[in-house]
């Protein structure tokens, strides 16, 4: 085993954390009544579900062999901002390349989203 073939399990041990985290944004996106939180919430909850899903009970018997004690030895801290980063990875993957491609294909609508429809209702109200 080298180094590259434990990163590629590493990698591999992470992509459903970062399935969940990409489904779960579209999920606050366009369920009507979740698509009223504010954008900036949306990697915070998803840093929060990456935190209770990677590193509050350590890794599954599974995945012990890629993360081993590591995970247990990181601080509180660290694991924060491991989640907030894959949080931040997986906001990243959607804007840059799911999002366009979903819009491209038509299965989700450019366009505002219920709280810019609202905002924008509002606004005209008040010019």
């Amino acid at each position: 085993m080298n180094v590259l073939d434990e990163i590629a399990k590493a990698l591999a041990a992470l992509a459903p954390v970062m399935a969940l985290l990409v489904g779960t944004g579209i999920v606050y996106k366009y369920v009507p009544f979740l698509a009223k939180l504010p954008n900036l919430l949306i990697p915070f909850l998803n840093a929060l579900i990456a935190f209770l899903s990677v590193f509050s009970g350590g890794p599954a018997p599974v995945e012990a062999g890629v993360f081993g004690d590591f995970v247990h030895h990181l601080s509180f801290g660290a694991k924060a901002m491991g989640s907030l980063a894959l949080s931040v990875v997986a906001s990243s993957f959607y804007e840059c390349f799911l999002r366009p491609g979903l819009e491209k294909a038509g299965i989700f609508k450019a366009g505002l989203t219920p709280m810019q429809k609202e905002a924008k209702a509002e606004v005209v109200k008040l010019g």
